[in-house]
């Protein structure tokens, strides 16, 4: 930082941003839903991340191709929770 009479340089230090953890689920079935947005948010307690929630039509491909759309900057992590054979993870 430099300084001289009426003129200077000012340096704004990094802004703490929101970090986002995203939760993409295979779908909006309600009962395998709620165990996982509620594992999620247990793993997320006392810590500073918003849960970003995702659904697809129980397609991986669906699930990667909504991948697209995040906003990178913001994203600490992504938990992919991908269909099973038995339907859901």
């Amino acid at each position: 930082m430099g300084s001289k009479s009426r003129g200077g340089v000012f340096v704004i230090g990094p802004q703490q941003q929101d970090k986002d953890i995203v939760l993409v689920l295979p779908g909006l079935q309600v009962e395998q839903m709620s165990r996982m947005v509620t594992g999620a948010q247990a793993g997320l307690v006392g810590m500073s991340y918003r849960l970003i929630i995702q659904a697809a039509n129980t397609n991986f491909d669906d699930q990667m191709h909504l991948l697209r759309y995040l906003d990178r900057p913001f994203v600490a992590g992504v938990v992919i929770c991908s269909p099973s054979l038995r339907r859901y993870c």
